[in-house]
């Protein structure tokens, strides 16, 4: 049925059979908990991962957002990050 029994395949299994509203729903969901634990524990480092996952779930939900260039992205287009929670 899903190829296996892990939580990662079942995940996938997820993705590739739900619609992308519910993708970005149950993506954006467990963003607000890695948020939650992230600030709970004081954690404040940012490596980007947690913007770029937020970026596709809001895709995902059909929200646009506008981004702002920074320096970074100028000298040519950045490698596409996939995200991993």
């Amino acid at each position: 049925m899903f190829n296996g029994s892990s939580k990662a395949k079942k995940l996938r299994a997820f993705w590739g059979i739900e619609s992308d509203a519910s993708v970005g729903k149950s993506l954006s969901g467990m963003l607000d908990i890695v948020r939650y634990n992230k600030q709970r524990s004081g954690k404040t480092e940012a490596d980007g991962t947690y913007d770029e996952c937020r970026k596709i779930a809001n895709r995902l939900l059909g929200k646009h957002q506008v981004e702002e260039a920074s320096e970074q992205q100028f000298p040519g287009p950045a490698p596409r990050k996939q995200c991993h929670l």
